[in-house]
This record gives C-alpha cells, sequence and structure tokens, in this order.
C-alpha cells in the first residue's frame, strides 16, 4: 500500500513536471505559429485588395470625376462588381468635395469620416478603414480607398471598395470550437468577433499589417488543455495501479514457490 501510494504521488509529480516544462511550451508554441498563419493570411487578402483597388483607379484616369458624370462612372465600377470574384458589397466614386455614390445607389458625404480625411490629408495613395457598419445595409464592411490622378499627377478623386468581411470571419471560424478568435482595433475595441477570455487561457495577440491599426486575438480557455492534461494523468495513474498489482501478484507467485519447498 505504501508502495502504491508513493508510486502515485511520484507519478503524478514527475507528469505535472514534464507537462508545465515540455508539453504546454511547445502548444504554446504551436499556437502561436498557428496565428502567425491566420494573420499572414489576413494580411495577403489586404495586400491584394488594396492592389486592385489601385488598379481600378488608374481605369479612371481621363474620366471626370464629378456628379454629372455618375452614371457613367458607376457603369464602369458595376462592370468591375461583376466580373470579380471578389465579394464586394459595394464600389464606388468619391468626388474631391467628399460626395460619395455607390454602386447600390447610395449617396452620401463622407468628409467628415476618418479614412477619407487620412487619404486627402496625407501622401499616401491607399487607405484601409476600421471594421464599419454599412450606410446602405448595415453589413460589417472594410472600405479600401484609393487616389485617382489625372494625367498631371494632381489627386481629382478617389475610388472606394466595400469589402465584406465573410473571409475573415470563415478563418475565424474555421479555428477549432473551444478557441476563441477575434480582431480588435487601436482602441482595444472588438470590430470583428466575440471576446471569450477567461482568465487564465492561453491568450495570444498579433497585429495585422501596422497601416491596419488591427489586431488578430486567440484566447485558448485553460479548461480546453487542462482536461485533457488530467485525463492523461488520470491514464498514467490506472496503468501504474494495474502493473503494481500485476507485480505483486507476480511477486507472491515467484516467492511462494521459492518459500514452500523449504
Amino acid at each position: 500500500f505504501l508502495i502504491l501510494i508513493v508510486s502515485i504521488i511520484s507519478i503524478s509529480t514527475i507528469s505535472l513536471c514534464t507537462i508545465y516544462a515540455y508539453i504546454l511550451p511547445n502548444v504554446r508554441h504551436l499556437v502561436n505559429n498557428h496565428v502567425l498563419t491566420q494573420v499572414s493570411d489576413i494580411n495577403l487578402w489586404f495586400q491584394f485588395n488594396s492592389e486592385l483597388i489601385r488598379l481600378y483607379a488608374t481605369q479612371f484616369q481621363k474620366e471626370e470625376i464629378s456628379v454629372q458624370n455618375q452614371k457613367k462612372l458607376l457603369a464602369k465600377l458595376n462592370e468591375f462588381k461583376e466580373k470579380s470574384n471578389i465579394q464586394y458589397d459595394s464600389l464606388g466614386f468619391i468626388t474631391l468635395d467628399g460626395q460619395k455614390y455607390v454602386t447600390d445607389n447610395a449617396h452620401f458625404q463622407v468628409l467628415d469620416r476618418s479614412y477619407f480625411k487620412e487619404l486627402k490629408d496625407s501622401n499616401k495613395d491607399v487607405v484601409i478603414s476600421d471594421v464599419i457598419e454599412s450606410k446602405s445595409n448595415k453589413n460589417k464592411i472594410i472600405l479600401i480607398l484609393a487616389k485617382i490622378y489625372d494625367q498631371q499627377k494632381k489627386v481629382k478623386g478617389f475610388i472606394s471598395g466595400a469589402l465584406k468581411t465573410t473571409y475573415i470571419e470563415n478563418l475565424m471560424t474555421n479555428v477549432a470550437g473551444n478557441f476563441r478568435a477575434y480582431l480588435k482595433n487601436d482602441k482595444n475595441k472588438i470590430v470583428l468577433g466575440k471576446e471569450y477570455f477567461t482568465p487564465g487561457s492561453m491568450h495570444v495577440e498579433k497585429p495585422l499589417h501596422a497601416y491596419l491599426k488591427l489586431t488578430y486575438v486567440l484566447d485558448i480557455p485553460q479548461s480546453y488543455y487542462m482536461k485533457k492534461i488530467l485525463v492523461t494523468i488520470i491514464l498514467i495513474i490506472l496503468a501504474t495501479i494495474i502493473l503494481l498489482f500485476i507485480a505483486q501478484y507476480v511477486i507472491k507467485h515467484v516467492v511462494n514457490r521459492i518459500v514452500k519447498p523449504l
């Protein structure tokens, strides 16, 4: 009985030390790699779409970006939208005075929008907005805006692409059901996904490209991996008890065979 108790305590202690010293750091390393992969995929998605919107902007170099020319401009943007396999919520153009017209026939003023101010008042050719709500249909979208230059390299308007967040949401949904993935902005506000943070969870954060001002977060609840650790330790202890009983039986049988003739 004493040997059994000592064995169980020893094996449990060794198992816990091994798990915390070797297994958990490896798990954290794997989680970090997983997050880096997802962040890389999201960054590439933004980079590709930014270049595409910039390319669309070059197609309007000879066009007049004005309210009077809106039918022609929107027809051209609709053509881009129909030919593209990108999930656009809408495409649109913005005049220098902040009048925005989009392919779903909406029209509104964007002079006071932070993303428009950032693009208009900086040397950037492309600006990506935070995750925002569409004025047309209340869907969550991300805007990519690019400057339209004339032949003298002067800004004469802007192209706007409203991207659906479906791609990013699918990436986060594909994470194991027990994991919690979401995006937060530079104000620490969750803009996509929901936070399920619990004390003691494995918490990993990785920022996206600096110009996005977004951070990808992954939480793995402690209960997820502790449950598996406890199951492993219990199985080890059960195996130890069985082996000790078998050893006791074998030793008793051998000793009896030796002692009986004496």
